[in-house]
C-alpha cells in the first residue's frame, strides 16, 4: 500500500521542465542568455590560439573585467553562462553535489577547447621521456588527478573560497519534521475547537428546549 501511494503521489506531483535543457550554443542563443567572459582570457585565446577559435560564440560574449567575472562565477549567478577550465569545472561539480539540484552543467557540444596543454618541452631523444611517460601513466592509473581535485575542493572550502550551501536556496528533499506539520496541527486544533463549540451550543439548545417542555408539562 505504501509503495502504491508513493508511486501515485510522485506521478501526480511530477511536472515537465518549463524550458528545454541547454545542450548547444544555439540553445543558449534561444534563451537570450549571454556568456560572461573575462577580457584578459579572451585576449589570451585570441593572441595565442587564434581569433577564429571564438568566432562561433563571439555574439554571445558579454565581456567584463576579471574581478567582476570571478565574483559572478564564484557565486554561481545564473543570469549568465561562464567559460571554465577543466580543472575548475571538476571543483564546481563537487560543489554542486551539495545542492538540491544542479544549476550548471557542461555539455560536450559546448566545449570550446578540449584541453589546454601546458608542459615543459624535452630535448629530442631525452633519457627522461620514458620515465616521464611512465610517471604520467601511473598518476592516471592511481587516480591521483581525482584525488588532487578533491583535495583542492577541500582546501578551497577551508579557505572560504567556495561554500557548500545551496546558493539558490532551493527546497531540498529531506525527512519530515514535526514543525513541517505545523499548519496541519493548527487546522486540526481549529477543527476540534469549532466542533466542541458546536457541540456545546447544541447541548445548550437541547437543554433550553427540554426545560421549556418540562415547564409546559407541569
Amino acid at each position: 500500500m505504501n509503495t502504491l501511494y508513493a508511486a501515485h503521489l510522485k506521478t501526480l506531483i511530477t511536472s515537465h521542465p518549463s524550458l528545454p535543457q541547454i545542450m548547444t550554443f544555439d540553445d543558449l542563443r534561444k534563451t537570450n542568455v549571454k556568456i560572461l567572459a573575462d577580457k584578459t582570457e579572451i585576449n589570451i585565446v585570441d593572441n595565442n590560439i587564434g581569433v577564429q577559435q571564438l568566432n562561433k560564440i563571439r555574439d554571445l560574449l558579454d565581456i567584463t573585467d576579471t574581478i567582476m567575472f570571478q565574483k559572478q562565477r564564484q557565486i554561481l549567478n545564473t543570469s549568465h553562462a561562464y567559460p571554465v577550465s577543466t580543472s575548475m569545472w571538476s571543483v564546481t561539480e563537487l560543489q554542486q553535489r551539495f545542492f538540491g539540484r544542479k544549476i550548471f552543467h557542461a555539455p560536450k557540444a559546448m566545449v570550446i577547447l578540449e584541453m589546454v596543454h601546458l608542459g615543459i618541452p624535452l630535448q629530442e631523444n631525452s633519457i627522461l621521456k620514458e620515465s616521464l611517460d611512465r610517471y604520467i601513466m601511473f598518476v592516471h592509473a592511481a587516480g591521483l588527478l581525482q584525488h588532487w581535485y578533491i583535495s583542492t575542493f577541500k582546501d578551497m572550502l577551508s579557505a572560504g573560497k567556495i561554500s557548500r550551501a545551496n546558493i539558490r536556496n532551493d527546497d531540498l528533499f529531506r525527512s519530515l519534521r514535526i514543525k513541517d506539520l505545523k499548519w496541519i496541527w493548527i487546522f486540526i486544533s481549529c477543527g476540534y475547537i469549532l466542533s466542541t463549540i458546536a457541540f456545546l451550543i447544541e447541548m445548550f439548545i437541547n437543554f433550553v428546549k427540554w426545560k421549556h417542555c418540562t415547564k409546559l408539562t407541569f
